[in-house]
């Protein structure tokens, strides 16, 4: 800024994959600056700096944020067309929670940046929810054809379903899998009807 030159702490740790980005998230005029980093490891993980400028310090502070398993963490979009950008991403927290890494899905989430923090508006673009539901909703019938772990990508639609309101008709869809017997597979994750079980505190805790 103006010739000087602002460092941070130290990030703490090794890092791979950096990206490095500087958009105006909030809208005030001041682009914040976006440093993304890849820890390493097979699928894990992915972790967000956002850098805010803070004009009385002449200084920055910065938001962390841990996307996991989520790569690239997140993409920089105006999704409505109101002039300010979001953070289009998706839900990590289900990964391994229903099926092992390689079966999970993440339904999306979407963020603004406000105030140095992250706020979850995912409710607030139902068209993206719902382009994402229908392309959850092809993916089940794929791996339905070929008798593959429905469990992760089922978890991850009727997410979904609840951000739209359709969430009865999401159950109706998971009852009849259940009855079709499609929740029987390897044991150390719920099958059965204790699917639908740990699925339903996971929904509400979540």
């Amino acid at each position: 800024r103006a010739g000087r030159s602002w460092r941070s702490p130290p990030l703490g740790t090794s890092y791979a994959r950096p990206r490095l980005l500087a958009r105006d998230l909030d809208r005030d005029g001041e682009p914040e600056v976006l440093l993304d980093v890849w820890t390493g490891g097979a699928h894990c993980c992915s972790v967000s700096r956002i850098y805010r400028f803070r004009p009385r310090s002449r200084s920055y502070s910065w938001t962390l944020h841990k996307c996991g398993n989520v790569l690239p963490a997140y993409r920089v979009a105006d999704s409505d067309g109101d002039g300010r950008l979001e953070l289009r991403s998706a839900d990590d927290r289900f990964a391994h929670v229903f099926t092992s890494f390689a079966g999970s899905f993440f339904p999306v989430q979407i963020w603004h940046f406000a105030g140095g923090r992250l706020l979850d508006v995912t409710r607030r673009f139902p068209n993206a929810v719902e382009s994402d539901a229908a392309e959850l909703s092809r993916a089940y019938q794929r791996l339905r054809r070929e008798r593959g772990d429905v469990r992760g990508v089922l978890a991850a639609w009727l997410a979904d379903m609840y951000l739209l309101g359709r969430e009865e008709d999401g159950w109706r869809t998971l009852d009849a899998a259940y009855r079709r017997g499609e929740f029987r597979r390897d044991a150390g994750w719920p099958t059965g009807r204790a699917y639908l079980g740990a699925l339903r505190r996971f929904l509400v805790k979540t």
